[in-house]
C-alpha cells in the first residue's frame, strides 16, 4: 500500500476537541475535515467548473453515493503534546480579542481567562494516509497540495480563522521519498503558496463564487512586523491590536475622549454603524445594515448603558468570516499571513436581523456583497512591509 506522510509542528494555541469540547485533542476526523475544506477552496482553479470539484471531492474523500474514500487517514501524536487547562489568565488583549469565543472577560476574578483547554505550541503530530489502489495519479498530486494547503493558508480548531491553532507542514513524505522542503525565507514562502495555487488558473475564475474558494478576488499576503517577528504570541497579539484599532469605536473617559482596552484614542473608523444600531437600540426604524458585518456574523455590540446587541443573518446561525489570519514560522522567524476568499456572504434572499431589549427589529435585506472594508484593513500602514503573493 502506497502512503503519505504529513508532519506539522503547532505555531499557536490550538482550541481543538471532539464532542467534548472540554477536553481539548487532535483528531482524525476533524483534521480530515479541514483538508477536505482546503481541498475544495484549491481544486476550482484546477476543475474551473463547480460540479466537477464537487465530483473530485466526493470520490476521493468519500460521500453516500460515491462509496469510501480513497485512503485511510490516521493521526498519531508524540509526548511533546501539552494540553494547558481551562482558567488560564490571558494577558494579551490582542490575541484575546482574535480568541473571543474560547478566550473571555471573567466577571468573577475580573480578568480575561481561557474558557476551554488548548493544546500548547511546539507540538508534533503526524498524519498518515494508506492510499488504496483505485487512486489515480492525479489525484495523489491533488491529495499532496491539500496537506500543503492547511500549513499555507488554514489551521485547525476553534478560531483558527483568525491565527489560533496554526500549524507548519516539516515534511511531507511519499512512500518514504520527501516532497517538501520548508522556506527559508519568505520569498521561498510566496513560491510555495504560489506554486501550490496555481496562480494562472485562478486568475479564470472572475465571477464571485457561492463557497470559499481561490478566485481572481482572492487576495494573499505575507507581513512581517519587525517588533514581533521572533515571538508568535506577540506577532498574534500585534495583529489583533490593530484588528481592535480599525473596528473599535471605544469607551468614552471622564474626560470625554473615547480610548481603547489599552488605552490609545480610539479612531472611530465605523462611526456610522455604531450611530446606525444605536438608532435601533433607541426604538427608530432602521434600513441597512452595519458595513463591519463583512468581517463575519454573529457580529455583537456593546454600548455604555450595558445594552449588548446581537447582529447575525435571519435563518442562519453564522457566517464565516472571509478574512483568514495564520502565523508561519519561516526558520527562526515569524509572519503573518492574511488571505481573503470573498465569495457570497449570504445565500440570495437572505436578511440581517437585529436584536435589541424590546424585541428584534424588522430584518434589514443584505446589501451587495462588498468586501472593501477587509481590503483597507489589510492596506493599514501597520502591514506596510508586505509580500504581494495573490
Amino acid at each position: 500500500m502506497e502512503i503519505l506522510e504529513a508532519k506539522y509542528e503547532i505555531i499557536t494555541p490550538m482550541f481543538m476537541s471532539g464532542s467534548d469540547t472540554a477536553i481539548a485533542e487532535l483528531r482524525a476526523p476533524s483534521f480530515k475535515g479541514v483538508l477536505r475544506y482546503w481541498y475544495r477552496a484549491i481544486m476550482l482553479a484546477e476543475f474551473q467548473i463547480l460540479a466537477k470539484v464537487k465530483q473530485s471531492e466526493q470520490k476521493l474523500f468519500g460521500s453516500t453515493d460515491t462509496g469510501q474514500a480513497k485512503f485511510l487517514l490516521r493521526l498519531s501524536t508524540g509526548k511533546n503534546i501539552k494540553v494547558e487547562k481551562k482558567g488560564k489568565t490571558w494577558r494579551d488583549q490582542g490575541s484575546a480579542y482574535l480568541g473571543y469565543g474560547v478566550i473571555n472577560w471573567d466577571k468573577k476574578s475580573k480578568s480575561i481567562k481561557t474558557s476551554r483547554e488548548y493544546i500548547k505550541p511546539g507540538g508534533h503530530f503526524t498524519v498518515t494516509l494508506y492510499l488504496k489502489p483505485n487512486i489515480d495519479d492525479d489525484e495523489k498530486v491533488n491529495l499532496q497540495k491539500a496537506l500543503k494547503a492547511v500549513s499555507l493558508f488554514g489551521g485547525l480548531g476553534a478560531r483558527s480563522r483568525r491565527g489560533f491553532g496554526s500549524v507548519n507542514l516539516v515534511s511531507l513524505k511519499y512512500n518514504d521519498i520527501e516532497q517538501w522542503k520548508q522556506p527559508n525565507n519568505v520569498e521561498e514562502l510566496k513560491e510555495q503558496m504560489q506554486e501550490c495555487l496555481n496562480i494562472e488558473k485562478i486568475k479564470e475564475l472572475k465571477e464571485l463564487l457561492p463557497y470559499s474558494a481561490f478566485s481572481n478576488h482572492s487576495k494573499v499576503i505575507i507581513c512581517r512586523l519587525d517588533a514581533s517577528n521572533n515571538n508568535p504570541f506577540k506577532l498574534l497579539d500585534e495583529v489583533g491590536k490593530e484588528m481592535i484599532r480599525f473596528r473599535s469605536y471605544g469607551r468614552k473617559k471622564k474626560n470625554r475622549e473615547y480610548t481603547l482596552v489599552f488605552n490609545e484614542k480610539a479612531e472611530q473608523n465605523f462611526k456610522d454603524d455604531h450611530d446606525l444600531v444605536w438608532q435601533a437600540v433607541s426604538g427608530k426604524r432602521i434600513d441597512k445594515h452595519p458595513r463591519r458585518v463583512i468581517f463575519g456574523l454573529p457580529h455583537n455590540y456593546r454600548f455604555s448603558n450595558n445594552a449588548v446587541v446581537p447582529i447575525q443573518p435571519q435563518n442562519y446561525e453564522r457566517r464565516g468570516s472571509p478574512l483568514y489570519i495564520r502565523i508561519h514560522k519561516v526558520q527562526s522567524e515569524y509572519v503573518v499571513v492574511f488571505i481573503v476568499l470573498p465569495a457570497e456572504f449570504l445565500p440570495e434572499g437572505e436578511r440581517i436581523k437585529i436584536k435589541v431589549k424590546n424585541g428584534t427589529k424588522d430584518p434589514v435585506p443584505l446589501a451587495t456583497n462588498d468586501f472593501s472594508v477587509l481590503h483597507q484593513f489589510l492596506n493599514r500602514r501597520k502591514f506596510n512591509s508586505r509580500l504581494e503573493v495573490l
